[in-house]
């Protein structure tokens, strides 16, 4: 995780980062624009850029300590943040799905692949 000037950034590659004070997501120079959940979502795999955290995790940081959203509401704002972070998000380079496992978030780089997937 990539901390920019007073801690109200969380970088996510190149021309790219989460506006803390603002929740929004700010990417290429525009402002992407996240639903509460979506932006804590969001936020929760920024600050474990690399790791693979489980749906269950995600579940529970977006929803609250009983995590009782259903997997499939999970899903839905899986789909809203590649939309709004990834140049093509039907074949996502960012926020990856780890099957059987959860998902990752990589940082975005504009050259050869649009982010630091392996």
């Amino acid at each position: 995780m990539e901390r920019h000037g007073d801690d109200s950034r969380i970088g996510l590659g190149q021309d790219c980062y989460l506006d803390l004070d603002g929740e929004v997501l700010m990417k290429d120079g525009g402002t992407q624009y996240l639903t509460p959940i979506a932006f804590r979502l969001l936020r929760y795999l920024a600050e474990h850029l690399g790791e693979v955290l489980t749906s269950e995790d995600l579940i529970r940081r977006a929803w609250g300590k009983n995590g009782m959203a259903p997997r499939d509401e999970l899903y839905v704002y899986i789909r809203k943040i590649r939309l709004e972070l990834e140049d093509d998000p039907d074949e996502p380079t960012c926020l990856k799905t780890m099957r059987h496992r959860g998902y990752v978030l990589y940082a975005r780089q504009k050259e050869k692949s649009p982010c630091g997937a392996p």
